[in-house]
C-alpha cells in the first residue's frame, strides 16, 4: 500500500467511530428491536378471533381459537359468556356460523372451553398461544394489553 493510500484510510477511519455512532443513534431511534404498532397485531389477530351467541337471547361475546383435538375447532372464552341458557353458536370472522359444545371449567374460574367440528374435518384456523404470566417483569414495557371486540379496531 502506497503512502497516499495509507494516509487516505487513516483520514476515513478517524470518522468510522462516528458513523458507528450515528448509526446506533438512528436504530434506536427508529425502534428497530421488532415492537409491532397495535394496527399489525390486531390484523394478526383477527382470524383467531370469534363470536359467541345465543340462538335463543340476544347479547354475545367473544373467544378465541387455542390448540386442541385433532379435527375439532376449540375456543377459549370467558364462562360468564357461555353460562346462559339456549343453544351456543360461534361465528368465525369468514362469517361461518356453527353450533358449539360447552366445557365450563371450575366455578372459581371464569373460563370455558367452546368446540364445534368443522366441515372437513379439520380446523384451518389459527390458534393463538397462550403464554406464561410468571416469566414476565412487573413494569416490562414490553408488554401491553388489548381488549376486543368481535370487529377489531
Amino acid at each position: 500500500m502506497k503512502r497516499n493510500q495509507t494516509s487516505e484510510l487513516l483520514k476515513k477511519m478517524k470518522f468510522l467511530p462516528r458513523i458507528l455512532g450515528l448509526t446506533f443513534l438512528s436504530l434506536t431511534l427508529t425502534n428497530c428491536y421488532g415492537k409491532l404498532p397495535p394496527e399489525d397485531i390486531a390484523s394478526r389477530l383477527e382470524p383467531s378471533i370469534v363470536k359467541v351467541f345465543y340462538k335463543s337471547q340476544p347479547g354475545h361475546g367473544t373467544g378465541f381459537f387455542v390448540s386442541g383435538e385433532k379435527g375439532v375447532c376449540t375456543v377459549l372464552t370467558a364462562a360468564h359468556v357461555v353460562n346462559k341458557e339456549g343453544e351456543i353458536s360461534l361465528e368465525t370472522k369468514d362469517g361461518i356460523e356453527d353450533v358449539a359444545n360447552v366445557e365450563i371449567f371450575p366455578s372459581d374460574i371464569d373460563l370455558a372451553l367452546v368446540t364445534f367440528r368443522p366441515d372437513g374435518g379439520k380446523c384451518n384456523y389459527p390458534a393463538l398461544k397462550i403464554g406464561n404470566s410468571e416469566n414476565l417483569r412487573k413494569g416490562y414495557s414490553g408488554i401491553q394489553a388489548y381488549a376486543t371486540t368481535f370487529k377489531i379496531v
